[in-house]
């Protein structure tokens, strides 16, 4: 059965394996335990960051930065150039290729690029994108897009 549906709670309770879209492509897949666990696409590390916790008081939720660019016009390059905390200059020039992480698990990103270990992280899990961004991990993101 394939299910279609922006509920990730209904994606943890259902799915055996998940695949993540952004403006139309696949950013990642793997097994839900994967990806709600250990993502790895800065898209999908947003998507669970704006997750609301139960039995946690917010004033409000986390919102992605930036827009979602306009599907009839959209850039060359990575659709999710203008919001990623990695992005480099060449994201803004041609789509990521897909990179294989596991048996199961796969997503969007740059061979010899920008390696998340540059920026603090060691593995890509979810605690550790909250401990980087208090330290200033967002400041790429942003230098990137004031240079677009």
């Amino acid at each position: 059965i394939m299910l279609i549906t922006h509920d990730l709670g209904v994606v943890a309770e259902m799915a055996d394996f998940v695949v993540v879209m952004y403006a139309g492509r696949i950013v990642e897949s793997g097994t839900a335990s994967e990806i709600f666990h250990h993502p790895k696409h800065p898209y999908t590390v947003g998507l669970l960051r704006s997750r609301p916790v139960l039995n946690e008081e917010t004033e409000e939720l986390y919102a992605i930065p930036g827009s979602v660019p306009n599907p009839l016009e959209l850039p060359p390059g990575c659709y999710f150039q203008n919001r990623c905390y990695n992005c480099q200059e060449r994201c803004r020039e041609s789509y990521p290729d897909v990179v294989k992480l596991s048996e199961t698990q796969q997503r969007i990103g740059r061979l010899g690029g920008i390696r998340y270990e540059q920026h603090g992280f060691r593995s890509q899990s979810l605690e550790n994108v909250l401990h980087n961004e208090k330290r200033g991990i967002w400041q790429k993101r942003r230098a990137c897009e004031s240079s677009g």
